[in-house]
């Protein structure tokens, strides 16, 4: 009975192995395809990216720009996922490129630093914090925080911390885009760890105040990964070539 259900197993893994090759392998013929049809109306290639939120607010639009502008003919598709999915969907092949926040949790990639950002925190103008210049983790816990949905890298980040000091992350509100969690920080109904650019922005639109989280790990790299291989296709190494110097890759 042992021997028939280790070969069993066996047969299942294999199994499963196969239905991920086709998968992949569709995918590709399917991207061919669009290609070949984008190419004989004048569109020369097709860029897919994955990035996480706080990458597509402060890490990718200079780059985008430059990158659209030099390239007229390549489309390209942004597609905003956490930092474990972004990994993921490059690793197998439902990406092109992906900029993420660390960590690294995916050995299939190689990796390049193309920014840093910093992580501060959102209050109401006439909350208790309002008047500080800076907090720490600790003054945030005491209140109720609102942030992005589980598996999104600053909510896992702030997760392990509460962990790490032996409380709870009081999460009572977990939303899509830092522009719901503006809102609902501006309504009253708590605190925000966010960007510090998007934060920046929000102070202008939205009741509210973005004041520096004085924590080391309020800073944070943002890391471009391709799927690791001899030569990259022609659109994704130029898509490399624009954020990292041919002498650092």
């Amino acid at each position: 009975v042992g021997l028939f259900l280790l070969l069993l197993l066996r047969e299942v893994m294999a199994g499963r192995a196969l239905v991920r090759h086709i998968r992949s392998l569709h995918a590709s013929l399917y991207a061919l395809e669009t290609e070949v049809m984008e190419f004989s109306r004048g569109i020369k290639g097709h860029l897919r990216i994955a990035a996480n939120s706080s990458a597509i607010t402060e890490a990718l639009p200079p780059h985008l720009v430059g990158f659209s502008q030099a390239h007229a003919q390549i489309r390209i598709s942004l597609e905003d996922l956490t930092s474990a999915e972004v990994q993921a969907a490059v690793a197998e092949g439902r990406a092109d490129v992906g900029v993420f926040t660390p960590p690294l949790v995916d050995n299939r990639l190689q990796t390049w630093v193309v920014g840093h950002g910093r992580l501060a925190a959102l209050v109401p103008l006439k909350h208790p914090l309002s008047a500080r210049e800076e907090v720490t983790f600790d003054d945030l816990l005491a209140y109720d925080l609102i942030g992005l949905h589980a598996g999104a890298s600053a909510q896992e980040l702030m997760r392990e911390q509460a962990a790490a000091r032996g409380k709870t992350l009081n999460a009572r509100w977990q939303v899509r885009g830092f522009d719901a969690i503006a809102q609902l920080v501006e309504a009253g109904l708590g605190v925000a760890v966010l960007p510090e650019q998007p934060a920046e922005r929000f102070t202008r639109v939205f009741g509210v105040r973005s004041i520096r989280l004085e924590e080391p790990w309020a800073e944070r790299e943002y890391v471009l990964g391709v799927l690791r291989q001899q030569r990259l296709p022609t659109v994704v190494q130029r898509f490399v070539d624009t954020l990292i110097p041919r002498e650092k890759q």
